[in-house]
């Protein structure tokens, strides 16, 4: 043996006795904040269902022009094995999907029919059409979506070619067990594309609960709020009990965008450097606004078993109400508006949207999303775990399981916005559990 290979025995016996003698709890978690996480093994590790219940999935926010789920990453596919592996899995989507119609709105944006084999090799297999975003292209593109939707085995709801079609659920018949959907979008009355796209008799367009800003007695003083119509909160009422003849277990979607509270923009336009601007959980982007709890708590008193919501474009908390689970915003799981930094072409016929896509979506709630997966058995939802995932808004709005550190922010996150409802989001390793259920 030479001197150099003396050495290099030397060298590599020392190096084995460091790494052993750190081989212990210290040098494990320093060595998971290197390593990327095995999600293959943490998808496989997730509760299973006993017997006798299925699972359920929701998802937020979809706008979405080009396939995503082509990506080969783990932490793409396995997010997306999430959504597979249920019996049910729920999205809303936030845009027409059609060939045909009028662009009536600045702000309109659409996908051509192909993206649905999209979403169905994501593993949605229903959806929601009760936004602000679905009649983008009239009552002829909206129409073709829920055509081609449907032609594609989706069981879509909250949209239709009158009233009565919107208010209808959808329902999947899964292992024996009919899980209904009903969808709705909330917003405050008195806009014009508010009464263009609301459904009417004979006259297509998206389940809609409105409201308006009212004053209210408070202690000695008042206040203002916005608050529900009363008619439309019996219509909801109403659809809950037609629909619970027809669904063993009965969703209720609400796209809200509703009260000073929520919808999310961030300030500066852009921020300084363009960048990504740090949570601020305790901002009135966060809250959940009055009006939106009532209509929340109304339809559980109605009659569903969980609410799904969205639009907010962030997430908002959970809460328990009569023993039932009210997921205020689970943000956005597609937001694919730039690619690069640069406004995707369908918002080059608008200047004024194209800055807007580029310049207001730089805070950092923006990036933070989740799945909701639910265990049921009986008609209720017997667990509920929020599992995090990411984007990148400004690269192009597909998303990801994400990191560990961004796990522990996202599962935070939650857990801090849910205090305000007594709920209890229990941090499991990288996901949560939502306790009281």
């Amino acid at each position: 043996m030479n001197r150099r290979q003396l050495l290099t025995g030397i060298g590599t016996a020392a190096a084995v006795g460091v790494v052993r003698s750190y081989s212990g709890a210290w040098f494990e978690a320093l060595h998971a904040q290197v390593a990327p996480p095995d999600w293959p093994a943490r998808i496989a590790a997730l509760p299973r269902p006993a017997a006798g219940e299925i699972v359920v999935t929701a998802v937020g926010d979809m706008i979405i022009s080009n396939p995503a789920t082509g990506r080969t990453a783990p932490d793409v596919q396995q997010m997306y094995r999430v959504l597979r592996e249920s019996d049910a899995a729920f999205g809303n989507c936030e845009e027409p999907i059609a060939s045909v119609g009028f662009m009536y709105q600045k702000t309109s944006q659409m996908a051509w029919p192909p993206i649905l084999d999209d979403f169905k090799a994501a593993g949605f297999n229903m959806l929601s059409g009760a936004n602000n975003h679905y009649m983008d292209l009239g009552p002829a593109g909206l129409l073709q979506g829920l055509e081609e939707s449907r032609s594609r085995g989706f069981a879509i709801a909250g949209a239709g070619k009158d009233l009565d079609e919107a208010l209808a659920p959808a329902v999947r018949t899964v292992k024996g067990v009919r899980v209904g959907l009903l969808a709705f979008w909330c917003n405050q009355a008195g806009s014009a594309y508010v009464d263009y796209a609301r459904a009417g008799r004979d006259k297509p367009g998206v389940a809609m609960i409105t409201g308006a800003q009212v004053i209210v007695p408070d202690g000695t003083a008042t206040r203002t709020a916005a608050l529900p119509q009363a008619a439309d909160l019996q219509m909801l009422a109403d659809a809950i009990r037609r629909a619970r003849s027809q669904a063993d277990f009965l969703m209720v979607s609400f796209h809200q965008h509703w009260g000073g509270g929520g919808l999310a923009f961030s300030p500066g336009n852009p921020p300084p450097n363009r960048n990504i601007v740090p949570a601020n959980l305790g901002s009135a982007r966060n809250e959940v606004a009055e009006g939106r709890r009532i209509i929340c708590r109304a339809a559980i008193d109605a009659g569903a078993d969980v609410i799904i919501g969205h639009g907010p474009h962030v997430l908002n908390g959970v809460e328990i109400y009569k023993g039932k689970p009210i997921v205020y915003s689970l943000g956005h799981y597609y937001m694919e508006i730039t690619h690069d930094g640069k406004a995707l072409p369908q918002f080059g016929f608008n200047p004024g949207m194209v800055f807007s896509v580029e310049n207001n979506w730089f805070l950092e709630e923006h990036r933070w999303a989740a799945i909701a997966r639910m265990f049921v058995r009986g008609g209720r939802v017997t667990r509920l775990q929020i599992l995090p995932v990411y984007m990148d808004v400004q690269k192009d709005g597909f998303p990801f399981l994400p990191s560990d550190a961004d796990c522990r922010k996202i599962t935070g996150a939650m857990a801090e916005l849910s205090k305000p409802f007594g709920a209890q989001v229990v941090t499991q390793g990288w996901y949560s559990d939502v306790q009281g259920i």
